[in-house]
């Protein structure tokens, strides 16, 4: 499985668990390909497009981040680049095979065209309780990590947290999303939906940090780590708590 990226240790956490940057870090990179997931057929308004929806992969080639003594001292390989799987929350831009800057910020600060809100973050943060980081696995099921990314596009477009789990419905508001053929998604993908749906309802708690990754001219990127300390020092760098988080890294490395 791809390493999860470490870059959590730059985020502080607000009373609801969710982040915004300390700094402005950068991380540079590219889309390399798409994992698991399948092609479906989405609709926003009155806009519709065949599109992949399940796991993007990413290169990482460049990071601002420096190790810490504590990190070296300790015999830790603690190395953010290479490859990383991402779920994505903007409909309206594109990947780019192009290497480019993404700026590491809070769940708050994306999508770039219009910034969810801490309800709406909160939502995104049940869906990653949810799925508990399987939907980032190299052998996820397609259905899964397609799920996973239909739920998330469906949250940030409708979550109304006034109505709260009845405001989702994959097949209704605006945004839709159906098989190739313009018909209904496997009872597998609605099946599991449905599960990530029912734990937003809930309010199910994600023990770990959602980092996002901003770009103004590409799609913004979300992907996570688990087992991350409740508060995070704002003068923090990307390897604060290198040492911690390797240790939830490489229980994930295969």
């Amino acid at each position: 499985m791809p390493t999860r990226l470490t870059a959590a240790a730059v985020l502080l956490a607000t009373a609801a668990g969710l982040a915004s940057s300390a700094r402005a870090d950068i991380v540079d990179m590219y889309f390399s390909g798409a994992g698991q997931g399948q092609v479906v057929r989405i609709e926003i308004g009155e806009r519709s497009i065949s599109t992949f929806a399940g796991q993007l992969m990413y290169e990482i080639t460049e990071t601002t981040d420096t190790p810490t003594d504590a990190t070296t001292d300790a015999g830790g390989d603690w190395d953010m680049l290479g490859s990383q799987a991402f779920f994505c929350t903007d409909l309206f831009q594109a990947t780019s095979r192009d290497t480019l800057p993404y700026t590491l910020t809070g769940l708050t600060g994306v999508p770039d065209s219009a910034p969810m809100s801490l309800a709406t973050a909160s939502a995104v943060e049940s869906l990653f309780a949810s799925a508990d980081q399987a939907q980032f696995a190299a052998d996820a099921p397609d259905e899964l990590a397609t799920a996973f990314q239909l739920a998330l596009w469906e949250v940030v477009t409708d979550f109304d947290p006034g109505a709260g789990r009845s405001s989702l419905d994959i097949s209704d508001g605006e945004f839709r999303a159906s098989n190739p053929l313009n018909e209904p998604l496997s009872g597998s993908v609605l099946a599991q939906i449905g599960t990530l749906f029912d734990a937003v309802g809930s309010g199910e708690s994600f023990g770990g940090e959602i980092m996002a990754l901003r770009s103004p001219v590409a799609q913004d990127q979300l992907t996570a780590v688990m087992g991350v300390p409740a508060t995070i020092p704002t003068s923090g760098s990307l390897a604060a708590f290198g040492l911690g988080l390797l240790v939830a890294v490489g229980r994930r490395r295969r």
